[in-house]
């Protein structure tokens, strides 16, 4: 056991800096960082390894190990055979699922191209339509008509002779 100012020493930083640690690190150990004997606060070994592992993990906040609590905890056992046999076959349905999903999307975009274009062709056949229309409601109603042309219609036809040897 070491006083909070040896132990600041020892780890080149400052007492202060010991304390805010120590509050950080407080929450993830139940008891037994530190013990207050005669007013003095002083760090035992598993406070002292607490910090240290904590200042390795760099400070981040992230929980530090604490070799207290995993005490007990079960390793992480091997996969066996037919799980790793059926990682195999699912990892094999992704890559097959992958594929059809590409297929899939390209089907997409070229009908949706395919659409675009229709909408064009539509658009270009409406405008079309709509100047027929328009010609032919100037060739039909002679209100539309030039005034040149409803007089040359509304004077009866003459033949060419009629027409020169007639005059007004």
């Amino acid at each position: 056991m070491m006083t909070v100012a040896e132990f600041a020493r020892q780890e080149g930083c400052t007492p202060k800096t010991i304390y805010q640690r120590l509050n950080r690190v407080k929450p993830f150990y139940p008891e037994g960082l530190t013990e207050k004997k005669g007013g003095k606060l002083y760090i035992t070994a598993v406070g002292a390894s607490a910090l240290t592992i904590w200042v390795k993990e760099g400070n981040t906040g992230v929980k530090p190990f604490n070799p207290i609590l995993t005490e007990g905890l079960n390793p992480v056992k091997p996969l066996e055979s037919d799980e790793v046999e059926e990682i195999a076959h699912l990892r094999a349905q992704n890559k097959l699922l992958m594929e059809e999903l590409g297929r899939e999307r390209e089907h997409s975009r070229t009908q949706a191209d395919r659409l675009a274009d229709l909408a064009d062709q539509l658009a270009e056949l409406t405008r079309n339509q709509q100047v027929l229309l328009g010609a032919e409601q100037t060739r039909t109603n002679p209100a539309l008509l030039p005034i040149d042309a409803k007089r040359i219609e509304a004077e009866p036809k003459k033949g060419f002779l009629a027409r020169l040897f007639h005059r007004k």
